[in-house]
């Protein structure tokens, strides 16, 4: 609209100065018209002195009638000046009546432009009352989602409770499992020793009860004497089985992805290496006299204990393969005192070890010693997983090998990264063979009373 009116403007000046030279072209016709007169005037007297002077001389007519053509000519000037001015007048006022007509469109579209201004000053105002409903809206859907948000918390903790107390009803109904099936196989044993005569051992009912090798041992509280009438004066003699070699070296893996595994290699102990000298803290617990005995159910507890104290880790697993096609069990869990890791102690329990190759199974097929010096990072198998839920960053996993086959394993974490220690790899190969003969001697033993019964 203001561009409008500065045009109307424009025009108006350019108007203005078109009349101004109208103006000054009629006075010039005025002007030629006063000078008319005045030449009729003139000529006039000119005729007058003609006639006074015709009589006296003959030049003068001549004079009179070269005045008369100049005047005949002026005449034809003033009426061609007259044409033309006429001619620019009538261009003018078409001029002007263009420019009205632009103005009067100019004024039309100010017109149009203030009605649309005004449309959309209340589409805006509509859309403004739309945008704080919405954000009132948006203002009570977010408190109720904060709501729901709660109550899903609420409910979270609820079942984690629940959760808790189903994991504890479970594990009291297995620690019951485990010594009712402790008693029945002390009772089978008091039977067997009574039907043959032998002389009964002295001796109480291990803290770790094994029923048979799928079960595993577990602390099960104060130990249960054998009833009065199997306590026999003489001891059993005590049953020695020769422990089975390691197998030989493979090949280093180098197939193993991830930076975050540290290697998995083969290790044995060179030749005439002693277990004694190795692992002295092991080796008297297991020959003591007045140590457990050869059965893996008594020595087991104190064993991981000597091996998580000797070497400063937080926790030893002991695994057994009751079968050669399923994975292995849980057999025994050591934890070291105020480390916070019952959950991880109950979650082992219940737990599987695969055999396979990492990062999908968690035991070498080929007997190799795996070192995972850093648990951190994604991926791995479930039990790595649990471990590092557990905040434990280093794992190490140790085959128990009878000939040629893999009946075990045992397992150690440090809630510290550690890298490749030789002295604690030996250790731990060293605890493995130790350990191997008496899982197979436990094995056997319950393969036997299955065949009996």
């Amino acid at each position: 609209r203001q561009q409008a009116e500065e045009r109307a403007r424009a025009l108006e000046t350019q108007h203005a100065a078109e009349l101004t030279a109208r103006q000054q072209a009629e006075e010039h016709v005025r002007a030629l018209e006063t000078q008319h007169a005045a030449e009729l005037t003139a000529r006039q007297q000119a005729e007058e002195r003609a006639r006074a002077l015709e009589t006296q001389h003959a030049a003068e007519r001549s004079s009179r009638e070269r005045a008369e053509q100049e005047l005949t000519a002026l005449r034809a000037a003033a009426c061609q000046a007259g044409e033309q001015a006429d001619t620019r007048a009538r261009q003018l006022e078409t001029q002007h009546t263009a420019e009205r007509t632009a103005r009067d469109r100019a004024e039309e579209r100010a017109r149009q432009l203030e009605t649309d201004h005004a449309a959309e000053r209340t589409a805006r105002a509509g859309a403004e009352e739309r945008a704080r409903q919405l954000e009132t809206d948006h203002a009570a859907e977010r408190t109720a989602r904060e709501r729901a948000e709660e109550r899903a918390r609420q409910l979270e903790t609820d079942h984690a409770a629940e959760r808790a107390a189903r994991e504890r009803a479970e594990e009291r109904t297995h620690r019951l499992e485990i010594d009712r099936a402790a008693a029945r196989e002390a009772l089978e044993d008091l039977g067997r020793r009574l039907d043959t005569g032998a002389p009964a051992a002295g001796r109480h009912l291990s803290p770790v009860a094994m029923s048979a090798p799928g079960a595993p041992a577990r602390p099960s509280g104060p130990a249960t004497p054998l009833p009065a009438a199997a306590r026999l004066p003489a001891a059993a003699p005590a049953v020695t089985h020769p422990a089975s070699p390691l197998p030989a070296p493979v090949a280093d893996s180098s197939r193993i992805p991830g930076p975050r595994r540290a290697r998995s290699q083969t290790v044995h102990r060179p030749g005439g290496a002693s277990p004694t000298a190795a692992f002295p803290a092991l080796s008297a617990l297991l020959r003591s006299p007045t140590g457990p005995g050869h059965s893996l159910r008594a020595v087991l507890p104190p064993a991981l204990a000597v091996i998580g104290e000797e070497a400063a880790w937080d926790a030893v697993t002991m695994w057994h393969r009751a079968e050669s096609r399923r994975p292995l069990t849980c057999l025994g869990v050591w934890t070291r005192p105020g480390t916070d890791l019952d959950w991880f102690e109950s979650i082992s329990w219940r737990g599987k070890l695969v055999l396979g190759e990492p990062p999908s199974g968690d035991l070498d097929p080929a007997g190799r010693l795996t070192w995972v010096a850093d648990l951190g990072g994604d991926g791995g198998s479930v039990r790595e997983r649990t471990a590092r839920s557990a905040a434990l960053a280093t794992r190490v996993l140790v085959p128990l090998i009878d000939g040629q086959s893999i009946v075990g394993a045992l397992e150690t974490f440090a809630r510290t990264s550690r890298s490749i220690e030789d002295a604690a790899v030996d250790r731990l190969t060293t605890a493995a063979a130790l350990l191997a003969p008496l899982l197979v001697h436990d094995m056997q033993e319950a393969e036997q009373r299955r065949w009996r019964v």
